[in-house]
């Protein structure tokens, strides 16, 4: 009997560990084969190729983008021209629906379906609903003389001393004659998009500046371009068709493949996305670059954290403190030529002509307070959270799901004894013009959006795969557990039998 039983235990016993180990190894087979399992359904969804919902938010995005105009007005326009410290009013947002639109077809896909070409127009709608209250686009905002000061700058960088004196006699009866002074007043919306003024038409239109070797401005001034055809002039990009990793980045921006307007050979290369999407399958601690059109250079994204957002996971991205830091304390971003203080970056290459703007966070924010905000006498206090950019990428399948880019544009404006505009500065000011604040928050539609382009199917086979793989280690343990038993019990009977056998004295 107690044979029998130990037989029976030891057969119970052998079934449950096989049957453990048969459990054991598919839960690891799952573990191994289900990330390219899941990596295969995400690039299936997320390669720019007709029939897939990337391709057609490629062309329209459905996350609705805003562009937020703060204008620093200027209040004492007449006595700074005078020589008193500048005055300013933040005022805004003036808010601007943006509609980032791309031109192509199936005829612009190239090289096996791995490259995409196409063409881009951005348009921007004033939007009254998401703009202060009591602001119209008619308000009249003062601010500097933006082509006035990129004139004296240029004039007085001419190095031939003959070519320098003609000049500054030329542009001095101009002014004159033009009735223009250190600062212009204009409509909230022409300051942004389009203004011009008698100043600017001649400085476009003067062979005389031209035969000094002076490059010529454009008509208008134009701090942003609405509805413009060449906005983004033809562009390529990875489709991620046969390497998922290089979704979305540039190969080719503007015709360009190289900048070449940068001092740094490696500061003209076109690095990264547009940043609406990188690539999936993100962990923590992955870097990423972004190429930023508005300021023509490519810029790293450094992870900051990972938050919940209306019930989806995204990873944090921001700009690394060093790209703000100034040439003479960081020598990577002499390729840049930010030769100014901290905080600041300088964009006047990306004008033509080039002149002396350079952007900052917004307020400030970061940069060295003595030598920028502390120039201007009614400049708010900075807010993290409100004026520092940021993306956030869900981690899965890399799509940017709500994002703040802030950029403010700031003119130097330098003391010079050779033209009476600019005698009275007191030294060196970074005079703020104005800061933008673009941005998207996840909507319920676009969340709905992703959901039932993928989103879900990615979502449930991950639950079902990660319930699955509990399930089988449980069962597995369990009847691990029942084998141990089983054998436990084999062996009790055996030594019952063998003390049952033993022949009493």
């Amino acid at each position: 009997m107690l044979k029998s039983r130990r037989i029976c235990c030891c057969v119970c016993g052998s079934g449950c560990t096989v049957v453990s180990l048969i459990l054991l190894s598919l839960a690891i087979a799952l573990i191994i084969e289900f990330p390219s399992l899941l990596d295969h359904m995400v690039n299936e969804k997320l390669t720019i190729l007709p029939g897939h919902s990337s391709y057609e938010q490629l062309k329209d995005p459905s996350l609705p983008v805003y562009k937020d105009v703060y204008f620093f007005n200027l209040t004492n326009p007449v006595e700074f021209s005078q020589g008193a410290r500048p005055i300013v009013n933040e005022v805004g947002p003036y808010s601007y629906r943006e509609y980032r639109i791309k031109y192509f077809n199936t005829s612009d896909l190239l090289d096996g379906d791995n490259v995409l070409q196409y063409t881009q127009r951005k348009t921007f709608h004033f939007s009254s609903s998401t703009s202060q209250n009591n602001t119209s686009e008619t308000d009249t905002i003062c601010t500097i003389n933006i082509p006035l000061v990129g004139a004296i700058t240029q004039v007085l960088g001419l190095e031939n001393k003959a070519l320098r004196f003609l000049g500054k006699m030329l542009l001095k009866a101009e002014i004159i004659i033009r009735g223009a002074k250190l600062y212009v007043c204009q409509p909230a919306s022409a300051l942004v998009f389009n203004y011009t003024d008698p100043l600017i038409q001649w400085l476009h239109s003067s062979n005389d500046l031209r035969r000094l070797g002076l490059n010529l401005p454009t008509d208008y001034v134009s701090l942003q371009k609405n509805n413009s055809a060449d906005d983004s002039l033809p562009s390529k990009i990875y489709t991620g068709h046969d390497d998922i990793s290089k979704l979305g980045q540039f190969i080719q921006w503007n015709n360009l493949t190289n900048l070449g307007i940068w001092p740094g050979d490696t500061a003209n290369k076109i690095n990264g996305t547009e940043g609406l999407v990188f690539r999936p399958g993100l962990k923590e601690g992955d870097s990423l670059f972004a190429f930023v059109d508005d300021t023509v250079r490519s810029f790293p994204l450094e992870y900051n954290g990972s938050i919940d957002i209306k019930g989806l996971p995204a990873f944090r991205y921001a700009l690394p403190m060093e790209v703000f830091d100034s040439a003479f304390k960081n020598e990577d971003n002499a390729r840049w030529g930010s030769w100014c203080p901290d905080g600041l970056i300088y964009l006047g290459v990306i004008q033509t002509p080039s002149v002396p703007v350079f952007g900052s966070k917004a307020r400030f924010l970061d940069c060295e307070p003595e030598q920028t905000r502390d120039q201007v006498d009614g400049m708010l206090v900075p807010h993290r959270e409100m004026h520092d950019t940021f993306i956030n990428v869900h981690p899965t399948i890399g799509i940017n799901i709500q994002f703040q880019r802030i950029l403010q544009l700031n003119v130097q404006v330098n003391r010079t004894d050779e033209f009476k505009e600019l005698k009275n500065i007191n030294g060196t000011i970074y005079y703020p013009v104005l800061y933008i604040n673009e941005h998207a928050e996840l909507t319920d539609d676009f969340k709905s959006y992703l959901m039932k382009n993928g989103l879900h199917q990615i979502t449930v086979a991950t639950d079902v795969m990660y319930g699955g793989y509990a399930f089988l280690f449980v069962v597995a343990f369990i009847v691990l557990l029942a084998a141990v038993v089983c054998f436990w019990k084999a062996r009790s009977n055996r030594r019952r039998q063998e003390y049952q056998a033993i022949p009493c004295n």
